[in-house]
């Protein structure tokens, strides 16, 4: 496609905004892989299956999966997001809120501060989850997680989304923070959000216990550490924190906190993995300091504004909102596992790794 079909977005240090009003743009998935994540606005929602069709068109190399629950009216490809209430007043989307708890999600200079300590405490005591723990990049607690999502606003609710760049978060991390991250391997360990009822570990809960504390018999002092030891039944899934883009060569982190037990410093040396709250504290560090500055952009929402990015380059975030006032409706797409990334890891491994 042409360059100067993409405008910088306002504010923001890197993606890009598509001028795709006269004319058909052209197939956009090498100018995703260059920036991370593209905007278009003004795009009509009318019909999601029309969206679709429109997505299918400047990225035909992408198809879209078609989620289980909570498609649009239509039936389109796609899960509706927000705060819509059924006639009763009850949610009637998948509405899964923000934290509004703990460390802020942003923090002008990156360092390390007593909020965000307390909010690990809470965690690892409690999984009390805080605002700065919504950055993430998707599916990390599976064995190949997503490539490529997208998000379409069909009502604002005077919300925003953050987004980050997992590139020049890499760049900006002090030189010991990224030796290690550079190293790294992240266990994740999916039991510590959804539970595992075979071995009696309880669910956070998505909607109803999200924003509280969780007290629980595995909520237990051991070794100075408040998060029991793991059971040596329960599934972990292991990827490098760092990863190069099957497509560029580009490396960027690509990692999430909510799942994450702890980080293998050596993947030489699996056995000799930091304690969980050690790992847990490290890769906090990592996410504070490379989502600090210009690396971190909060979009405000406009309806017709439709973000697709690469998740292997672009980090994201739920930023809290009134959902009681406010009415907030988003289409999500996710499209896909790209092949690339399987072929990839079989010359250079670093997604399922051997934990």
């Amino acid at each position: 496609m042409q360059e100067d079909r993409l405008a910088p977005i306002p504010g923001c240090s890197f993606g890009r905004e598509v001028k795709w009003g006269e004319g058909s743009p052209g197939n956009l998935r090498e100018a995703l892989h260059e920036h991370g994540m593209l905007l278009f606005r003004g795009v009509p929602g009318d019909s999601s299956n029309a969206l679709a069709d429109r997505v299918r068109g400047w990225f035909p190399d992408m198809p879209i999966e078609t989620p289980r629950t909570n498609l649009p009216a239509d039936g389109g490809p796609m899960t509706v997001l927000g705060s819509t209430r059924a006639p009763d007043g009850s949610f009637n989307a998948d509405y899964v809120p923000a934290s509004t708890a703990g460390a802020p999600l942003l923090d002008p200079d990156g360092t390390w501060n007593d909020v965000l300590e307390a909010s690990l405490h809470d965690w690892v005591a409690a999984k009390q989850e805080c605002t700065f723990m919504e950055w993430h990049t998707d599916a990390t607690f599976i064995r190949w997680p997503t490539s490529y999502a997208a998000l379409y606003c069909r009502q604002s609710g005077a919300s925003h989304t953050g987004f980050s760049n997992a590139v020049d978060g890499l760049a900006a991390l002090p030189k010991p923070l990224r030796q290690l991250a550079e190293a790294a391997v992240c266990v994740y360990r999916p039991s510590i959000i959804y539970g595992n009822a075979t071995l009696g570990i309880p669910a956070i809960g998505s909607r109803t216990v999200q924003l509280t504390a969780m007290n629980s018999e595995f909520t237990t002092e051991v070794n100075g550490s408040l998060e029991a030891p793991s059971h040596p039944d329960d599934p972990v899934v292991c990827h490098r924190l760092v990863q190069a883009h099957p497509h560029t060569g580009a490396r960027s982190l690509r990692f999430s906190l909510k799942s994450l037990e702890t980080l293998i410093p050596d993947p030489d040396h699996p056995e000799a993995r930091m304690p969980p709250t050690d790992g847990k504290r490290a890769a906090w560090q990592i996410m504070r300091a490379a989502t600090a500055g210009s690396q971190a952009y909060l979009h405000p929402w406009q309806t017709g504004d439709l973000f697709i990015w690469d998740e292997r380059l672009t980090m994201h975030c739920r930023v809290p909102y009134d959902a009681d006032n406010n009415v907030r409706e988003m289409w999500r797409m996710v499209f896909e596992k790209d092949p690339a990334d399987l072929v990839r890891n079989e010359r250079s491994p670093q997604l399922d790794l051997a934990p």
